[in-house]
């Protein structure tokens, strides 16, 4: 069985096909096992649910989902907004997929920083753990790898809601602290 076709047989799910070979537990497991190790994640989509059709009708139709956009983080990094529509097939058996992005120029290559004052929030040390006790698959590296960027993503997530944005607060302070100097030094 070539990799395409095994590719698209094993991610298919009962409900994302009408017909068919039916998708073994082990197809399914095996080929899970593949995208958590390579740290791959379905997009999702808009549009109709399926994305092929046999060409039959009657009991030999069958329709599946076999085409979908899989991203790993750092793709997700470059396109934190990835659409993916399926569009209305037109004289052929497969569905066109239309893919947009928008690229956040705030967020690619940004840095993280750790910032010392989070130790003091109470919420820290169990947001942590939370994200610590996930379970992946795969060997240590890529655990301890996934672990990391899990706890990356959440850590500023809840510094945005709980601080807000930094660069604009920070910003604010420095301000603050100039005026304060230029009155201090107007009262003297």
């Amino acid at each position: 069985m070539g990799r395409e076709e095994m590719f698209s047989i094993v991610y298919a799910k009962c409900t994302q096909e009408i017909g068919g070979r039916a998708v073994t537990k082990i197809e399914v497991r095996d080929f899970n096992h593949v995208l958590n190790v390579c740290n791959l994640e379905d997009r999702g989509f808009r549009g109709s649910k399926y994305t092929w059709w046999s060409g039959r009708t009657n009991e030999e139709c069958i329709f599946k989902r076999l085409d979908r956009v899989l991203t790993n983080d750092k793709m997700q990094d470059i396109f934190p907004i990835l659409e993916v529509e399926h569009l209305v097939r037109s004289g052929y058996d497969y569905a066109p997929l239309s893919i947009t992005s928008e690229k956040s120029r705030e967020d690619v290559n940004k840095p993280f920083i750790f910032l010392n004052f989070w130790l003091k929030e109470d919420f820290f040390m169990e947001l942590i753990q939370n994200h610590w006790m996930v379970d992946f698959e795969g060997d240590p590296l890529s655990l301890f790898h996934h672990k990391l960027k899990g706890i990356k993503k959440a850590l500023t997530q809840w510094s945005k809601q709980t601080f807000g944005f930094m660069k604009c607060n920070l910003k604010y302070s420095q301000q603050l602290g100039i005026d304060k100097d230029c009155i201090e030094l107007r009262q003297t």
